[in-house]
Formats: C-alpha cells, sequence, structure tokens
C-alpha cells in the first residue's frame, strides 16, 4: 500500500464543518479580512470582501479549508447564496452535495433553458470578468443597456465562430 492511499480524503469530517444554519453565518459584509493560517497557509491571506473576485477566492478558501468557527465568522450568508452558483463549480462535489443537501435553498434552479440560458450564463461571465457593466455605466449606460451590449458581443462572436466552423452552402441565407 503507497502512504497516499492512506490519507483521509479532504471531505473527512465535512458535515461536522458545517453550520446548523445559514444564519450562522455572521462574517463581515464590507471590510478586509484576514484568515487564519489554517485556512490560507500559503499565499494570500487578507481579502477585501467588497471586492467580488477576491470575495470569491475567500468563499472558496474558507469553504474547502476552514473549520466551523471560521465559516460561521469569515462568511456572511448574502453573499454566500449570491455567489453559490459560481462557488458551487469550485468546491468539488462532495462539499457541493453536502452543503446543497444540508441547506436546500442553495441549489441552483435553471431560470432559462437551451441555448437561451447558455447564452444568459455567458454574457453574465462575460460582464463579470471583463467589467463591461463597470465600463458600460462609467460611459453613462444603465445596467440594461450594458447587458444588451454584451449580449450583441456574444451573438456576433458565436455567428462568427458558427461561420468558421460551418462554412455557409450555396442556397443558405445569412
Amino acid at each position: 500500500m503507497r502512504p497516499a492511499s492512506r490519507l483521509a480524503p479532504r471531505s473527512t469530517g465535512l458535515a461536522e464543518r458545517l453550520p446548523a444554519s445559514l444564519a450562522d453565518l455572521r462574517g463581515p459584509e464590507m471590510g478586509e479580512v484576514t484568515v487564519p493560517l489554517h485556512v490560507a497557509w500559503s499565499g494570500m491571506r487578507t481579502f477585501d470582501v467588497q471586492n467580488p473576485s477576491l470575495r470569491l477566492m475567500l468563499y472558496h478558501l474558507v469553504l474547502v479549508e476552514g473549520r466551523r468557527t471560521d465559516i460561521e465568522t469569515l462568511l456572511a450568508r448574502p453573499y454566500l447564496v449570491g455567489m453559490w452558483h459560481r462557488l458551487r463549480t469550485m468546491v468539488g462535489p462532495s462539499h457541493r452535495d453536502l452543503w446543497e443537501s444540508r441547506f436546500p435553498e442553495l441549489i441552483v434552479k435553471r431560470r432559462r433553458t437551451g441555448a437561451a440560458g447558455a447564452i444568459g450564463e455567458e454574457v453574465r461571465g462575460f460582464q463579470e470578468h471583463a467589467g463591461i457593466v463597470a465600463l458600460a455605466r462609467a460611459a453613462g449606460e444603465d445596467r440594461e443597456a450594458a447587458f444588451e451590449r454584451g449580449l450583441r458581443w456574444l451573438l456576433a462572436g458565436m455567428r462568427v465562430s458558427l461561420r468558421a466552423r460551418n462554412p455557409a452552402r450555396p442556397g443558405d441565407s445569412g
């Protein structure tokens, strides 16, 4: 038997680390948070919870590495619920399944199905990562206008991509 095969899986003891209720999450909703060494033993340890990217990193670290007291004191319920659709893909199936079975309000419900849902997810991802909403607001546009701009950009990119993969045949329009 190799030594690595004797190690306990990372999810061991996970159920005991979960709070009794999401109402027990009383972490800060603004300012900076410094996590203990047992949570982030290497790299960045201080996170600005008002910065969405840093908050996502913080919540991922605490969910995966934190103890129950860390989870209860470092995470805030509104942020956890609001970011769960992204966090659930980062924490792995054992964490995701346990959190969602214990707290059904975290279960992500798809509002749209098929291509429209996929496009909506891509546009939201584009807005978050490229900052189009912030740029559009700086230019005087509201959130809806920024969303439409992102959707037009995405659809134009998809048309170019599809045309490159499937060149038009004689008689096709578009």
